[in-house]
């Protein structure tokens, strides 16, 4: 039986001699641990610990059956860059929300474009097709390869992805290819 390319299944965890797992996929649990904390943390305010606590130990196993964790390796700079692209990303598309709230005749420019994703499969590919939204009116389709479909309300949305893309890189200290940093 032949699965499709893009089907979730579990990924062999790579092990020491002796069976145990190895240090960076514990610091891998570890940071994934600590960064889910935060958002119960933050989200709940404090409150509901005992139901967060179950929910990160829970998705940390699940995480770690089902893909291979590394440890983040995030650049401090690029982080802080895409913190700031982030937030004007989204109040770009708050504006455009509200902007077609309030002018309902606003003409759509309706589309699917295809972009070629340069990031390497990964936590950054991943990242970057989870922030495709915050292009004001666009939503990532589907994939098929490095090959991304693209439904936007508001034109071509390649800059924006082009952009989004090169900070998504930066945040992991990657070079695309064909660009210099």
């Amino acid at each position: 039986m032949t699965q499709p390319p893009n089907s979730l299944r579990p990924v062999a965890r790579s092990t020491a001699e002796n069976g145990s797992q190895q240090p960076s996929e514990w610091s891998a649990a570890l940071q994934l641990a600590a960064v889910l904390g935060l958002l119960w943390l933050t989200l709940f305010e404090g409150q509901q610990l005992i139901f967060g606590t179950a929910a990160v130990v829970v998705v940390v196993a699940v995480s770690r059956h089902l893909f291979p964790l590394q440890p983040l390796q995030i650049s401090p700079l690029g982080l802080a860059r895409f913190v700031g692209h982030f937030l004007m990303q989204s109040l770009a598309g708050a504006l455009d929300v509200a902007m077609c709230a309030l002018h309902p005749r606003r003409t759509l420019d309706v589309g699917r474009w295809q972009y070629q994703i340069r990031l390497p499969p990964g936590q950054a590919r991943f990242l970057f097709i989870g922030c495709i939204g915050l292009i004001p009116g666009s939503v990532g389709q589907a994939l098929t390869g490095d090959e991304l479909t693209v439904h936007s309300i508001s034109g071509d949305p390649q800059q924006g992805l082009a952009a989004l893309e090169q900070r998504v890189a930066a945040l992991y200290g990657l070079t695309l290819d064909g660009e210099d940093t």
